[in-house]
């Protein structure tokens, strides 16, 4: 089991660091506001989250991109020679044309969410903030589609490179804007910039190390796409939801995340400032857990029967707990090293408790964030989605709510009420764990 073992954190490691490191990259950004006051945080933090939201929306595209051509090679060109697309090139570019279509829905979708953030926010900077940045989501769908095409190609580590440069641009630039004096709006519309032409310069490197392959062409696709559309828009429009499909479960979180900081920045900059900075927090950790899923869920399904699949699921959750222990235990213990990154952000009498249950939170992430990825792979693709949106907005979001309507919302209450639910739905995992195990012979369904 030691050799299954390394696999999986190996393999998971590698295809979870990606997402990991870009969020980190976001992270490092809320070091130069730490010398403003709370509200610049809050600003930039509830930008960050809504940034999230679009990012898992577009990252949905990935998902279709692999799942529908996967063992298909689409051609290198927009035709064959007697003038049609091949069956697999067709789909690529009926696959565009929903990610071009995506693309231009999302301007009504950000200005949605732009309003939420002015009217929660009683400073304007949440607006300057959020619509610095927004620019920059207009290049998410196609990112994540070329993504896809690169998983495809066995090229996973292109993302990678990416990742690692991007890390090491925003840290530059980090450390430079915490040398200038500017002021808050200043800073908030500087690191709303640097988000965007982050953006623009993934897109462009994208595109090139796709060039560079021997699979498909990026200005073909794109062409192939546009024709689509051409022939009409109707049928497509219809199909839109089908690019979050993938994601459902990451989209929920988000959004339940989301809600919640909006509902902190109702409560004032001190806590929503402290609100912001955990979130994202508890996002860059959390979301790349489904990375680790999908790939125990495959290693756990190749043991061939279910009590070989149950053991190696065990294992595996194991494996992801003493990954996050360490940082799960250094906040629990040493809550005070969120302070020296994120300095006056977390100037709050009760941000050490908080931070505690954010460290606490991250020691069930083994069965909630793991557990529930490998269930989609082992039981079924929605085995623990019901579970996760009853949790989030039928109790969490729900009980945030009241207790802010009623004057009774505090840091603590708000990150007590987040670890409620997180073990309610670390309950509800091992359930549809228990309940697969004792249906009908316990047998997994069959993955492709």
């Amino acid at each position: 089991m030691r050799g299954i073992a390394r696999r999986f954190v190996v393999t998971g490691t590698q295809l979870a660091l990606a997402g990991f490191l870009t969020g980190l990259t976001g992270l490092l950004l809320f070091v130069p506001l730490a010398e403003h006051a709370p509200a610049v945080t809050a600003a930039y933090g509830t930008s960050l989250m809504a940034m999230s939201v679009v990012t898992v929306l577009g990252a949905g595209a990935t998902v279709m991109v692999v799942q529908r051509l996967a063992g298909a090679r689409p051609g290198r060109g927009d035709v064959r020679a007697n003038g049609e697309p091949d069956p697999a090139t067709r789909e690529l570019h009926d696959l565009c044309a929903l990610v071009l279509l995506g693309t231009a829905v999302l301007l009504p979708l950000l200005v949605l969410v732009g309003v939420a953030v002015h009217l929660t926010d009683g400073t304007g900077l949440g607006a300057v903030a959020y619509w610095s940045r927004a620019p920059g989501m207009f290049f998410m769908p196609l990112n994540a589609m070329i993504s896809g095409l690169l998983v495809l190609e066995g090229r996973q580590r292109v993302q990678l490179r990416i990742a690692v440069e991007n890390l090491l641009l925003i840290g530059a630039a980090a450390v430079l804007l915490t040398r200038l004096e500017t002021s808050p709006v200043g800073v908030l519309l500087t690191v709303g910039f640097l988000g965007v032409l982050v953006d623009g310069f993934t897109f462009l490197r994208l595109r090139y190390r796709l060039g560079r392959g021997v699979g498909v062409r990026f200005g073909a696709v794109l062409r192939g796409g546009r024709a689509v559309l051409r022939r009409g828009i109707r049928p497509h429009l219809r199909r839109l939801p089908v690019l979050a499909s993938g994601t459902t479960d990451a989209l929920v979180m988000m959004g339940s995340f989301m809600v919640v900081v909006l509902i902190a920045n109702r409560d004032g900059a001190a806590t929503a400032a402290i609100t912001a900075v955990l979130v994202n927090m508890v996002r860059t950790f959390v979301v790349p857990l489904k990375q680790f899923g999908i790939v125990g869920g495959r290693l756990a399904v190749a043991a061939g029967d279910p009590d070989g699949t149950d053991r190696r699921l065990r294992l595996f959750a194991g494996c992801v707990t003493v990954l996050l222990a360490p940082v799960g235990l250094l906040l629990l213990v040493f809550p005070g090293v969120v302070g020296r990154w994120a300095g006056g952000a977390v100037a709050h009498v009760d941000a050490e408790t908080a931070i505690r249950l954010v460290g606490l939170q991250l020691l069930l992430e083994g069965v909630a964030g793991f557990g529930s990825s490998a269930l989609k792979i082992v039981v079924s693709p929605a085995a623990s989605l019901p579970h996760l949106t009853g949790v989030m907005f039928g109790f969490a979001v729900p009980t945030v709510a009241l207790l802010s309507l009623t004057g009774r919302l505090s840091l603590v209450s708000l990150w007590a009420v987040m670890l409620t639910a997180r073990l309610i739905f670390a309950g509800c995992v091992l359930w549809v764990h228990h309940t697969w195990r004792t249906r009908s012979g316990g047998a997994p369904v069959p993955t492709g």
